[in-house]
């Protein structure tokens, strides 16, 4: 009986342990965890400033997080966002479904940079694509750990008001334009779905939205374009008088 006790007290001490670790640290393992996974998966440096979450009723927010860009282009992030909020399980951080119930993203900064066929956002998306399945393709221990990672599932994912910057070359200034509303449901409700995956899917819906409102404005750009095609034609001129 005695034995008893003393594992049921021994059970409830790493119970209650585990619990106040949780409670400490949530912020920091929500940090990490976006950080780390972030630039794993899109390849590119992923930061974040704050992160302010309640254990107890599991929503908060994270300030400041920014996505660089893939090497080749000019401008130093693709995403910038001031305040993302949402509402988790915190406990599911340390099981094998981290479960996200919402996550609302108002006025991003999202910086667009190329073609139709080759920007930074198609080869972020690129990025995560060919990351999500790499460990079900090799037998290596690397592999397997992250194929046997964590999952992720977001109940539901909102992103209103995006503030566009489309830089087209040749322009001095970029478009600006506001993205239609984004929202996805049920991100990774099958089990075995990935970060990655889950990232990519994003990443797909924003391109989809994106591409369109590009080529809905195209006339101002075409016109912007052969502005300044005039221009650097006047400037050539003007060397050779």
């Amino acid at each position: 009986m005695k034995k008893v006790m003393l594992a049921v007290g021994v059970l409830a001490i790493l119970i209650i342990g585990l619990l106040a670790f949780m409670m400490i640290n949530v912020n920091s393992l929500v940090k990490n965890g976006v950080e780390i996974a972030g630039q794993e998966v899109l390849g590119v440096a992923v930061t974040v400033e704050s992160v302010d979450i309640s254990f107890f009723s599991g929503s908060g927010e994270i300030r400041n997080l920014k996505i660089a860009n893939p090497r080749g282009y000019e401008s130093p992030y693709a995403i910038e966002i001031d305040q993302l909020v949402l509402a988790l399980n915190a406990a599911s951080l340390t099981s094998d479904v981290v479960h996200i119930e919402h996550i609302l993203i108002d006025a991003p900064k999202i910086t667009w940079e190329g073609n139709p066929v080759r920007n930074n956002l198609k080869d972020l998306q690129q990025n995560a694509n060919d990351y999500a399945p790499a460990g079900e393709k090799s037998s290596t221990d690397t592999a397997a750990s992250e194929a046997s990672g964590p999952t992720v599932q977001i109940d539901e994912l909102t992103i209103s008001n995006a503030e566009l910057g489309v830089f087209i070359p040749l322009l001095d200034q970029p478009l600006n334009l506001i993205v239609p509303v984004v929202q996805l449901t049920d991100l990774g409700k099958d089990e075995s779905t990935s970060p990655a995956e889950v990232i990519n899917e994003i990443f797909v819906a924003l391109n989809k939205s994106i591409i369109p409102l590009i080529k809905a404005n195209n006339t101002g750009a075409n016109q912007q374009l052969i502005e300044a095609g005039k221009e650097l034609g006047n400037k050539l001129k003007n060397l050779f008088r």
